[in-house]
C-alpha cells in the first residue's frame, strides 16, 4: 500500500501503553491519508470488514473497523516493522494523553474527526496535545487486555490523561459498550466502591477463579480484616468528564471537584464575611 511517509520508517518502541497517546496533528494526517485511500477507490472491502467484499468503502461510511482492518495493519506490515501501535509508528516518542477518548469503533470516522474538532476548539488543544484512541495506542496484532481490568491498557491511557471525554455518536452506540461503560465507570468511581473492586480483583487472583465468583460479603469481611478506611467523598479524582458530539455541542460533566480543605477554606471565608 502506498504510504506518505519515506520508506523504511522506523519503529519507536513505547512500551507503557498509557504513553501511547496520539497527536492532533498526527490525526489530522491519518484522517488526510484516509480520505485520499478513499476518494481514489484504494480501500475495498475485505473478508476482515463489515461491508460487501470488493466494494469501496467511501469516505462518508469509513469507520475504526476498517481503519483497523484494511489500514493500520496492512500499513504496518507493508513497511517491513515489527508488529506494533500505529503510535509507535508515527511517534519519535512517548506522547502523554491530554484526553482520553472513550468511543465506538462503528462510528463513522468523518463524524468522529468532527467531534475531534469540536474537543479542539472547546478545550483549546493544539497539534501537539495528544489523546488516547485505542484503535491506535494498542498493538492490533496481539492486543493485551491483561488478567485484571486496572491492568488493562485503557486504565493505564486513563490514567496517564488529564480528562476523559466520551464520544458520543448519532445512535449513541457508545453508550451500549461494554469498554465505554467500563471507562465511564472509572472516570466517576467513587473511592469506596473502587477500593472495594480492587479488594474483589484480588480475592479472585488469590483464589484463581473469576472475579464474579468473589461474592461482596466476601469482600466486606476483607475490609473489616484489614481495618481499611473509607471516605466519604462522592468522587476522589479531579478529572473532567466530557460529552463530546459531532456537531458544536459539549457538556462538561463534572469539572474539578473541590477538596476537603478547599471547601474548608471557603467555609472560614464565608463565615468571616
Amino acid at each position: 500500500m502506498v504510504v506518505p511517509w519515506p520508506v523504511p520508517v522506523r519503529r519507536t518502541a513505547i512500551d507503557d501503553v498509557g504513553l501511547r497517546g496520539i497527536s492532533v496533528g498526527q490525526l489530522r494526517e491519518l484522517a488526510d491519508y484516509l480520505r485520499r485511500l478513499c476518494k481514489t477507490g484504494a480501500l475495498r472491502y475485505t473478508k476482515a470488514s463489515r461491508g460487501p467484499l470488493g466494494e469501496r468503502i467511501k469516505w462518508t461510511q469509513i469507520a475504526m473497523y476498517e481503519i483497523c482492518n484494511e489500514v493500520v495493519k496492512p500499513v504496518i506490515r507493508s513497511l517491513g516493522v515489527a508488529d506494533c501501535s500505529w503510535v509507535e509508528l508515527v511517534a519519535s516518542g512517548p506522547q502523554r494523553p491530554h484526553t482520553f477518548i472513550s468511543h465506538s469503533w462503528k462510528e463513522f470516522f468523518r463524524d468522529f474527526m468532527s467531534t475531534v474538532f469540536n474537543l479542539e476548539m472547546e478545550r483549546g488543544l493544539t497539534v501537539r496535545h495528544a489523546v488516547w484512541i485505542c484503535t491506535f495506542a494498542n498493538n492490533q496484532f496481539e492486543v493485551v487486555l491483561g488478567t485484571r481490568l486496572l491492568s488493562s491498557p485503557f486504565f493505564r491511557g486513563f490514567g496517564e490523561a488529564k480528562e476523559t471525554a466520551l464520544f458520543l455518536d448519532f445512535a449513541a452506540d457508545s453508550l451500549s459498550r461494554s469498554w465505554c461503560t467500563f471507562e465511564l465507570a472509572v472516570t466517576t468511581d467513587t473511592q469506596q466502591a473502587r477500593l472495594r473492586w480492587r479488594l474483589r480483583e484480588e480475592l479472585a487472583e488469590s483464589r484463581g477463579v473469576p472475579a464474579g465468583e468473589v461474592t461482596w460479603a466476601d469482600v466486606e469481611q476483607r475490609l473489616m480484616q484489614e481495618h481499611e478506611k473509607l471516605t466519604t467523598d462522592v468522587f476522589d479524582g479531579q478529572k473532567p468528564l466530557l460529552l463530546c458530539t459531532p456537531v458544536p455541542c459539549m457538556h462538561i460533566f463534572r469539572k474539578s471537584l473541590p477538596t476537603r480543605s478547599s471547601q474548608a477554606l471557603q467555609a472560614k471565608a464565608v463565615n468571616k464575611t
